[in-house]
């Protein structure tokens, strides 16, 4: 059963009445082939959140570093949908993390990533955390991802990206539904 309330609104209506950023780090992406014949893919969902024309600079980093980038354009109020983001935007196969970047401060969007493989039962997801939780600017503020499920019927795969010049250590705390401590894992990560 659903609580709450939703509300429905138009994208020019979204765009009016919220705030974004001008960068988004989309720290994991994929079009590559999974198992049993499957595809993973990328959908990314992007809102300008003005009434401002500008473009969006996406930068493609893969395990080698910058891999490619593109330009997208956006009309004020916009809301684009990509079904499979690294090919449609970059005839890329393979993995990575995603920088969306616009030319100035003001010049605000959303975005969101989901990495799903559709197989005969369904569709299998994740979505991805991005924004402010992600911004390299407060290196000291944790990152959360909320309602990771692993059981006989789900998995998760976490994704790591640094973002930075120089090297640095990630440290992800895995917690159980009662908050007890699971595991820790601990990489270390090049920068970009």
């Amino acid at each position: 059963a659903l609580a709450g309330a939703l509300t429905c609104r138009s994208a020019a209506q979204t765009a009016s009445a919220v705030g974004g950023f001008n960068r988004v780090v989309l720290p994991s992406s994929a079009n590559a082939p999974g198992m049993f014949n499957s595809q993973f893919r990328t959908k990314v969902t992007i809102l300008n959140v003005t009434q401002q024309s500008y473009s969006i600079t996406a930068t493609l980093y893969g395990t080698g570093g910058q891999a490619a980038t593109a330009s997208i354009p956006m009309s004020g109020g916009q809301l684009r949908v990509y079904d499979n983001f690294l090919a449609d935007v970059f005839s890329y196969t393979g993995a990575g993390a995603l920088v969306l970047e616009s030319s100035a401060a003001g010049l605000d969007f959303i975005a969101t990533d989901e990495v799903y493989n559709d197989l005969g039962a369904g569709r299998y997801k994740t979505i991805v955390s991005s924004g402010t939780l992600l911004e390299n600017s407060l290196a000291e503020f944790d990152s959360f991802s909320l309602g990771v499920v692993v059981d006989a019927n789900n998995r998760t795969n976490i994704g790591f990206f640094n973002d930075g010049e120089t090297e640095a250590t990630i440290k992800a705390d895995v917690f159980n539904d009662a908050g007890t401590l699971v595991k820790t894992i601990e990489v270390t990560l090049q920068a970009k």
